[in-house]
This record gives C-alpha cells, structure tokens and sequence, in this order.
C-alpha cells in the first residue's frame, strides 16, 4: 500500500472515527455504564446502520491460519489472535496495529462462543480496515468438516446473511475467511481483518460445551479413554512442507483439530492433514497435558504405518522439548526423562522429517493428536528426590521389592518389572508404602526392577526420576 494511499484511508478512518463517536461506536461512555451496557457493543455498518450486539459475539479464538503469499514482515500485523475480541484498529503514523494482514489467498478460521444464527438482515459482519474491504470469501460451520458459503465482502458489503445459503434452523459456531487474492495491495497483501462478529447469535447449551468420553485402542492393542477436550482445539501455525498436494481435502490445518474424523472416501479421504515433505504443524490445547503412567501423547497418523514425524511439547511458544519421533507403529510419546518434572505443557509441535515422501501424500497425514494425561490446570507442585531399591526378595514365584523412603514432596511410590532390560511391556504397580510384592511370576525367569516416586497435583502424577536398575531371577 502507496504511503499516499495510506494517508487517504487514514483521513477516511479519522472522519469516520468523528462520525462513529456520535453514532455510538463505543461501548456506553462514562458515567452511565450499567452492567447490562458493558455487555454490548454498538457501531454503525459501512451502509449508515446502527447495530449492538452481545461482546461475546465476537470471535473467541483461533482455530487455524494459513497466510497468503505474497504476506508481509511485520509483527503488528502476523499474528492471527489479532482478528480476535472487539474491534480494536488503531492508526500508528504511517502504519497500524489492531488488524491482521490475511496475505493473498490467505486463510483463516475463527471460533465463537455463541451460535450464529439466521435472523433478519445480515448475520455475519467482518470488520476489515481501510477504505475499502478487499474482496474475502466467507464460510461458516459447526463441525469444521462440512462448510457452507455465504458470499464475498467487499467494498462496503461487510455483512452477510446466511438466509437461503445455509439449511434452515442451522447454527454456527466457525467462520472461515478466504481472501481472493483479488486485491494484494502493495505493502498490505491480501484482507486485513480487524474483528469478526454474529450479529444474529444465541446461547451454546451448557450440554453442547460438555465434554464427551472418547475411546480409542492404539497400534500396540492397548486400550485409552480420555474426553473430548483432551485433543488439540486450534492451530497456532502451520507451514506446509515441499513437496505438497493440491488437493483441498488435505490442505487445511483445522483438519487435525478435534476428534479423530478420518474417513476413507474411494481411492481417497478426508479428515486428514497432508503436512508435506519438511511440514511443520504447531497445535494448541485448552487442557494441560502432563507427565503419566506410560505415554502421555498420542499422534493420529493415518494409513497403514505413521510416516516419521518429531515431536515437541511447550508451555509457552518459546521452550520447546523434543520428546520423540512416532514412526512405524510408534503413535504414542512419553515425556517422562525428557521434560522438567512437574512440567505442564499447552503446545505440541509436529515436524515431518522428510523420510517418507509417499507419493501422493507427501509427509505425514495427520488427523488428529491428543494428550493422555491432562489436567485444567497447570501442575504446581515440586516432584520428589529419586529412590533407591533396598533389598529384592524371591520365593514361590514371588518377587518383593524395599526401597528408600522419599520424606519430602511424595505422595507415593511406582514399582516397574520386566523381563526386558529396556522395560518393554512393563507391568506397573502404585503404592504409598515401602514395600511391594508381585505375584504369579515364572520361576527361573530374570526379572528388572526400577521404583520412583511420585507427588500429586489434583489428579495429576508428578513423578521423580527412576531408580537404578536392579535385576533378580525368580525361584
């Protein structure tokens, strides 16, 4: 964008700022601001019309962005939670803050947490910044897999009605924008969205915000139930890799968010991610995922084996611990030795190395990734010291196990046999005394042991680092 044009939008911007204080595009000023009015947003449309909407029915956050190429380098204007909460553009000089650039073709898909709905007149706004709205498909549905159009805004069409595009009665709580790559506008590629909102929108039932359980049987045969809310729910970046597909079943982020969906279609598919050669895939939760009993994360990779693929956990974007790489029949990760102990992790980070192009769908093929071991809240407790084995007793096809009492920060103690150095297929017992015993065990065979010790934060396990091994061989 032409610094001179700039300088045109910005005195168009200015005169509509004078114009909108007294049309009311403020929340109620001060001092006559009552609870009900702090609930509200009023602004006037781009046609002249006076419209207040609930504050939460602007979009709560993001699900997924991919931006358009050509983009820009600057960081006032990259970040997708940008296009979140009320509108909030403000002039800066020569540049802005307030409004994400979309890129040419760039895409980005918004949450809600209110039901958009048809009503009278239009049912989506979009508010775009500048003089005009470049030229931005929108989408809206209510699963993320089936999607439904509802037209383009552009110069002053900001609005939208769902009314004879989507079926009756329906209700939405994702929008999708599109940008056309009809408009790149110079320095300022592509859309800049500013805020989202439903301007016909109801209440999501408290039934309809309930976690559901969700029971899967993982590549080994072992069995996990965890709930809806234990797999990612957004994407906070994606780069496709090199080589690719140009398929759209395949290309969008959002499709590893959620519940495993995959579904064989033909000789195709949908529900699935293609990460491509290199991809990287950054996932976000609204749970915490920790360190449990086994593994602790679970990737959904689809077709007959899982194309290698690094993993990552963070809290907080910046930290990252790598925590392995699934492959072959290895879909799931434990963080225990790889991570602090009592760590509490937001972000998972997928890297496809690259080692398996396969054809058509080159990388990994992701549909959805979960967390085995979650809490709402972050883990705040200390983990305990490591434990030491005492004595390793046998007798009549038993085993017992003494080791040292951890005073400080435990809770209890995890007790690990196996016939294999390496504690494959280990068989696990939990304890708060110092003491254990296993039974029914084959006699003449040379059995490894381990203990550590654990602490406790809600329901959560914050363990301690593993004992040395000792092994026994049973009479």
């Amino acid at each position: 964008m032409s610094e001179r044009v700039r300088k045109t939008i910005s005195t168009f911007l200015m005169l509509a700022l004078m114009i909108s204080v007294t049309a009311g595009l403020v929340i109620v000023e001060e001092p006559v601001i009552t609870e009900a009015a702090k609930k509200t947003y009023t602004f006037t449309d781009r046609n002249g019309k006076e419209v207040t909407v609930p504050v939460d029915a602007f979009a709560s956050s993001v699900v997924s962005f991919r931006h358009g190429d050509p983009w820009m380098n600057d960081e006032l204007h990259m970040d997708p939670s940008i296009a979140l909460g009320l509108p909030d553009y403000e002039e800066i000089g020569s540049n802005s803050k307030g409004d994400l650039c979309m890129g040419a073709n760039g895409v980005l898909v918004l949450s809600f947490d209110r039901y958009i709905t048809d009503g009278e007149g239009d049912d989506v706004y979009v508010f775009e910044v500048g003089g005009y709205v470049e030229e931005t498909k929108v989408e809206v549905s209510n699963d993320l897999k089936e999607w439904y159009e509802i037209g383009c805004v552009k110069g002053n069409a900001a609005g939208l009605d769902l009314n004879g595009k989507v079926p009756a009665g329906s209700k939405f709580k994702y929008v999708k924008l599109t940008d056309t790559g009809e408009n790149p506008n110079g320095g300022w590629p592509g859309a800049d969205i500013d805020a989202v909102c439903g301007l016909n929108t109801a209440a999501i039932p408290k039934k309809d915000l309930e976690e559901t359980e969700y029971s899967f049987t993982d590549r080994q045969d072992q069995e996990y139930k965890v709930t809806s809310k234990s797999f990612a729910s957004y994407v906070v970046d994606f780069t496709p890799g090199n080589p690719w597909m140009n398929d759209s079943w395949h290309t969008d982020p959002s499709l590893a968010v959620g519940i495993p969906d995959y579904e064989e279609i033909g000789s195709n598919s949908k529900g699935d991610l293609c990460m491509g050669k290199g991809g990287v895939l950054t996932l976000g939760f609204d749970i915490y995922i920790n360190d449990g009993d086994g593994n602790d994360i679970y990737v959904f990779e689809v077709g007959g084996y899982v194309e290698e693929t690094k993993v990552e956990v963070s809290a907080d974007l910046k930290k990252w611990y790598e925590i392995g790489v699934v492959k072959g029949y290895e879909a799931g990760l434990d963080l225990n030795g790889k991570v602090p102990e009592g760590s509490s992790f937001k972000y998972v980070r997928l890297t496809d190395t690259g080692n398996n192009p396969n054809g058509d769908w080159p990388g990994a093929d992701i549909d959805a990734v979960c967390g085995l071991h979650t809490s709402k809240k972050a883990v705040s407790v200390k983990g305990p010291a490591k434990t030491k084995i005492s004595t390793l007793k046998s007798s009549d096809g038993k085993l017992t196990v003494k080791y040292k009492k951890v005073s400080k920060n435990c809770k209890g103690y995890q007790i690990q046999i196996s016939t294999s150095k390496s504690f494959d297929n280990p068989t696990s017992k939990n304890t708060n005394k110092t003491k254990l015993t296993f039974k029914n065990l084959t006699k003449g065979k040379t059995y490894y042991v381990r203990v550590r010790a654990y602490n406790k934060s809600g329901s959560s396990k914050v363990y301690g680092k593993w004992s040395a091994v000792k092994s026994v061989t049973i009479k």
